[in-house]
Order: C-alpha cells, then sequence, then structure tokens
C-alpha cells in the first residue's frame, strides 16, 4: 500500500449516539432512517490498502423523507427506508474518508459500527464528507440526501483512505502511476445511470447511444484497443445480483469495443466476440455500479450505437 504524509482536513462532523434520542430532538415528526435494512444499491467490500482509491459510486442521491439527525446545517431529504450503500471495511492504522459530489447541493449521513450517526454538509463547495480517523471494522451504511426537496439527483460516493482535501495537482502526481490515462470512474454518466436486479424484465434492456471519442482506450485486452471519452463513462449500471450471469454487449454498423468497470473495481474489455460486435460476459457478477463505455475500432466521428444489457446470451 502507498502512504503518504500529506496534511489532512477534517470535515465539521457531528455525532449523535441515540438514534432515538435524535429523532424527538425534532419539533414535528419524520421517519427515522433505517439501518438496518438491505442497502438499494448494494454492499461494497473494502480492507484497509485497497486499491483503486478512492472506489467510487453513482447514485440518485436524495428521497421523500426528511433526514432525523437534527444537525445544524445538516438537513436534507433522503429514502429514509433503507441506506444508499453499505460499506463492509476492514479498518488498519490509517483513516477512512466517505464524501459526495454532485452539481447539486448534497448532504451526506453515514451509521458507523458502533451505531453512531454521522451528518455532514457543504465540506468542499456544497459537497460533503466525513471522516474516519481512527475507522473501526465493521458495517457503515450510508445516505447521500439533497439539502432541497424535490426531484432525485445525480451525485457520485467515494470512498478514501487519502485526504480528499489535498490539493488535487499534488495528488495527481503522487498517485500517477496508480491510473493516470483511465477512464474516470467517479464522473457522472454522459446519458444515464441504469437502475436493474436480477430477473428483470423487458430482458435485454436497450438504450442508444454515440459510441467513440476523441481518447485511445487505454484498457488492456487481447485486441482490445478503440477510442473511448475518458472523462466520463457513457452509462453506469446499479445491480442487484441474482444467480444469474450479466451480458453487457453493442451493436452498430460501426467496429465498436466495449469498456467496463465492474463493481469490484476490475476491468474488462471487449472486441470482435459478435462479428465486429463487443460482449462482455460477468458470471457470478456482484452487486453494486458498473462503468461503462462503448468505444469504436477507430478514430473519427461518434458513431450510432445501441447498449444491450441482459441475463441471457445475446442472439
Amino acid at each position: 500500500m502507498l502512504r503518504l504524509s500529506l496534511g489532512r482536513s477534517t470535515a465539521a462532523v457531528l455525532v449523535f449516539a441515540s438514534a432515538l434520542a435524535l429523532a424527538t430532538a425534532h419539533a414535528r415528526p419524520v421517519a427515522a432512517q433505517n439501518w438496518k435494512e438491505a442497502p438499494v444499491y448494494g454492499t461494497i467490500e473494502l480492507a484497509a490498502g485497497f486499491l483503486p482509491d478512492p472506489v467510487s459510486r453513482s447514485l440518485q442521491a436524495g428521497g421523500g423523507d426528511t433526514n432525523a439527525i437534527p444537525a445544524v446545517g445538516c438537513a436534507g431529504h433522503i429514502n429514509a427506508a433503507a441506506p444508499d450503500y453499505r460499506l463492509s471495511y476492514t479498518a488498519g492504522s490509517g483513516p477512512l474518508y466517505i464524501y459526495a459530489r454532485s452539481r447539486s447541493d448534497v448532504t451526506l449521513l453515514v451509521h458507523d459500527p458502533a451505531g453512531e450517526w454521522h451528518c455532514s454538509d457543504d465540506w468542499q463547495g456544497t459537497d460533503p464528507m466525513i471522516s474516519f480517523e481512527t475507522p473501526l471494522d465493521g458495517s457503515y451504511a450510508v445516505w447521500v440526501g439533497t439539502y432541497a426537496a424535490g426531484a432525485l439527483q445525480e451525485a457520485s460516493l467515494h470512498f478514501s483512505e487519502i485526504d480528499p482535501s489535498i490539493d488535487a495537482d499534488e495528488l495527481a502526481s503522487a498517485f500517477a502511476e496508480f491510473g493516470e490515462g483511465m477512464p474516470d470512474i467517479s464522473a457522472m454518466p454522459v446519458y444515464e445511470t441504469l437502475q436493474l436486479s436480477s430477473g428483470f424484465l423487458s430482458d435485454p434492456v436497450v438504450r442508444e447511444l454515440h459510441a467513440g471519442g476523441a481518447d485511445p482506450n487505454p484498457v488492456e485486452g487481447d485486441g482490445c484497443r478503440g477510442f473511448i471519452n475518458l472523462g466520463a463513462p457513457d452509462f453506469d449500471l446499479n445491480y442487484s445480483a441474482g444467480s444469474m450471469p450479466l451480458y453487457i454487449y453493442a451493436r452498430s454498423d460501426a467496429d465498436l469495443t466495449l469498456v467496463v468497470n465492474d463493481a469490484h473495481g476490475a476491468w474488462h474489455c471487449s472486441d470482435d466476440v459478435d462479428g465486429t460486435h463487443p460482449v462482455i460476459r460477468l458470471d457470478g457478477p456482484p452487486s453494486g455500479n458498473y462503468n461503462i463505455w462503448v468505444g469504436t475500432y477507430q478514430a473519427g466521428e461518434l458513431q450510432p450505437a445501441t447498449l444491450y444489457v441482459s441475463e441471457r446470451a445475446p442472439r
């Protein structure tokens, strides 16, 4: 594991020991957050020293319930029925940082393994961050809320052991050997975030897009070159897995390639599996977030293409 001696800035975090006491502190009834329920998007398992760092996931922030933690400046709206994500974490000797980013004003709520609540808002602009200087082993239930009531908002959630307050140029230089020039898995997708659970109907799920980009594909694979947009995935997939395999494939009149970063952070690349069409089959796929790029084998203009997500082999 690479450790950096870089300064840390601790986020303003309010900790409360009793959810019951917190809920009764409100002047009006609110729905208490149910940290025991299965998470909406999935569980992420990490151990100290994980790479890549940060681990990033996309989600829809907010919900119809008022945050029941009465922290000053840490109001907001969430889905109280279940957390968005659960982090199962094996701690080491270093800190743990959980933060969220969005074009909207978002808040962050975490229930830690000791049963304490933590809430954050406006750590960096309108983005929230919670830091654990001596994190515990165990389960962290995580909600990303919106400060204002209303529609769900695109956001990204990040888990890191490196202080995200560090200057971006300094951090990029220090970690150049761990991913310089790789596709950006933390960016919001160009087209859409798909929400699917195993057994989904209308299989395959089909989406139209324009494939390709100006950047050479850096993900290795047998004959898997091509051109993509490194700045953001075309689609994200939040998938609740079952016992079925998962197929991600694309078709077009043009020669395509396909790049996927799976829920464990592993990269997959495909080219010319079905004629000039790429197909990625994942056996025993984990639940969580998948980042998807559809590229073109040749440099040039974007090409009309179709993306398919299925639990059945392409026909």
